[in-house]
């Protein structure tokens, strides 16, 4: 009897183990939320580039020079999550300006 419960206590615990080991928060990482961000941007404006530089915690976009800068700030703006905007610059040039 000892020895059936010690098997059945070691096996929910190597099961309760190996589900704590293969679960995945459901949020998503901040470079996902910025990837689909970049991509909402670019369907709906004319956005040429983008690049999300963890390493200089910037965000960047190249448009046309008929888009509305300001808008597409606004815009990400209120879709960057608060934390993800304290810790990223956006960089937006437009098509002709010389790179900063």
């Amino acid at each position: 009897m000892n020895k059936k419960l010690g098997m059945l206590i070691l096996s929910i615990g190597f099961a309760a183990l190996l589900v704590y080991a293969t679960y995945e928060p459901t949020q998503p990482k901040a470079a996902d939320r910025m990837s689909e961000i970049m991509d909402k941007a670019w369907n709906q404006y004319d956005v040429l580039a983008t690049m999300v530089n963890t390493d200089s915690s910037e965000v960047y976009l190249r448009i046309e020079e008929t888009e509305d800068e300001d808008k597409l700030k606004n815009m990400l703006q209120k879709s960057i999550k608060k934390a993800d905007l304290e810790e990223y610059s956006i960089v937006i040039e437009k098509r002709n300006d010389p790179p900063s």
